[in-house]
């Protein structure tokens, strides 16, 4: 993949559309740090409540169709020579997996561990401070 621009919400739809009639697959997600959405609103709180983003990364997903994609992105009146299937593209990436989100939640047992070891921290210096005052 290869990036080609950032794009503003509102102009999204338009982008995607002409790609896609322009047979290049890309591959859109939010640019957090363009829109300095990370720095008002934690980017968890964007996608647990499926905000949109101010600003969207554009790539292309085929690097032979760069060169291409950069022309269609300045004129969208640019004929693509060398187009793909973006559905048949599409299917194929998801069959194979690759368009499956990303989870950043840490497992479901980590923060019990989390909380048991710093339990027992605690335990063990009460355990220790006693011991040293006994003394």
């Amino acid at each position: 993949m290869k990036y080609i621009a950032s794009v503003k919400f509102e102009h999204l739809q338009d982008i995607e559309d002409r790609f896609r009639a322009g047979g290049i697959p890309i591959y859109v997600r939010p640019d957090l740090v363009r829109s300095n959405e990370a720095a008002i609103v934690p980017a968890a709180i964007v996608s647990r409540h499926n905000l949109p983003a101010h600003w969207y990364r554009i790539d292309v997903c085929l690097d032979e169709q760069h060169e291409e994609a950069e022309l269609l992105f300045a004129n969208p009146d640019y004929e693509v020579r060398n187009r793909v299937d973006v559905d048949a593209f599409e299917e194929t990436m998801n069959r194979l997996g690759a368009n499956r989100p990303v989870s950043m939640r840490p497992p479901d047992r980590a923060l019990n561990w989390l909380i048991g070891a710093i339990l027992l921290a605690i335990v063990l210096a009460v355990v220790a401070a006693a011991l040293t005052a006994g003394r």
